[in-house]
Order: C-alpha cells, then sequence, then structure tokens
C-alpha cells in the first residue's frame, strides 16, 4: 500500500517479495521502520534503482530488530526494497530531494 501526502511518499510491505517503491530519480530515502521483525535470516535489502540491482544503500537484519533506521540519502535511479522472512512488516518513507524540513 502507499500513500502520498505533498511532501512524503509512505509504502508498506509485508511478507517476502520484490517492491518498486520509486521507479524515478531525484527523491530522498528518509526512513525504513522494522514494525514486525521476519523471523530467522530475513532481511531487508535497498537498492538504489528501479530494479532489485546495482547499487545497494542497506541491508538490514529484520530477523528480530524492531525500530527506525533513518537514511536521509538521494537516490540516483529509484528505490526498490527486497525482503525475506513471511512474517516481515515493514514501512518506507521517502520524499522529494528538493524539500527541506525547516
Amino acid at each position: 500500500m502507499s500513500i502520498t501526502t505533498n511532501l512524503y511518499n509512505y509504502n508498506h510491505v509485508t511478507g517476502a517479495g520484490t517492491t518498486v517503491i520509486h521507479a524515478s530519480n531525484n527523491l530522498v530515502l528518509q526512513t525504513i521502520v522494522v514494525n514486525t521483525a521476519g523471523g530467522a535470516g530475513s532481511k531487508v535489502t535497498i537498492y538504489d534503482n528501479s530494479a532489485a540491482s546495482g547499487n545497494i544503500i542497506a541491508v538490514i537484519d529484520s530477523s528480530t530488530y524492531l525500530g527506525t533506521y533513518k537514511y536521509q540519502s538521494t537516490v540516483r535511479k529509484g528505490i526498490t526494497v527486497v525482503t525475506t522472512g513471511a512474517s516481515l512488516d515493514i514501512t518506507v518513507v521517502s520524499g522529494p530531494a528538493n524539500y527541506s524540513a525547516a
């Protein structure tokens, strides 16, 4: 599920799979929130791309850790998230690169 506001886009991702968050550039990956751990061996891999290949921004061990990861990183090609773990539940927050929170 994706919800867009004037400033940020929130994507809720559950279970294992590949999700293209954005297929364009000029964006900022703000935050990844691990809401529910995915169990043994689960992870979240975030790509700076419109596909599950290319430059990896981060790999999060989501097997037991619940929490918030703040990146505030400009992406060049898009944002794609690959998740493993059937019970994994995350939220991805992104926004336009030209927005400045004052």
